[in-house]
């Protein structure tokens, strides 16, 4: 089994939701690089994670952005689930 870590995660009852990931421009400028991350990704996806990259200079030049953009898809998994537990319940 492959261990892969993120920056943050966030992770509800046992059960994987959002892996934010931080990397800078020298960090994917190889090419091997982008290959792991491709198959990290789809690994991971296959597992119940939502992955949500961000550029570290991001962090520094436009942190309200990436707050926002965390934010967002936070809120989006949360929906996903609130639809899912009344999938269960037969509301819709």
């Amino acid at each position: 089994m492959n261990y892969y870590s993120s920056e943050f995660s966030l992770i509800k009852w046992c059960q994987p939701l959002l892996s934010i990931e931080c990397d800078g421009a020298m960090y994917h400028s190889s090419r091997n690089a982008k290959e792991r991350d491709i198959y990290r990704q789809k690994l991971l996806e296959s597992r119940g994670w939502t992955i949500e990259k961000i550029w570290s200079r991001n962090c520094w030049k436009n942190p309200t952005f990436v707050f926002e953009r965390i934010d967002q898809a936070i809120m989006k998994i949360m929906k996903q689930d609130e639809v899912k537990r009344n999938l269960k319940k037969g509301v819709y």
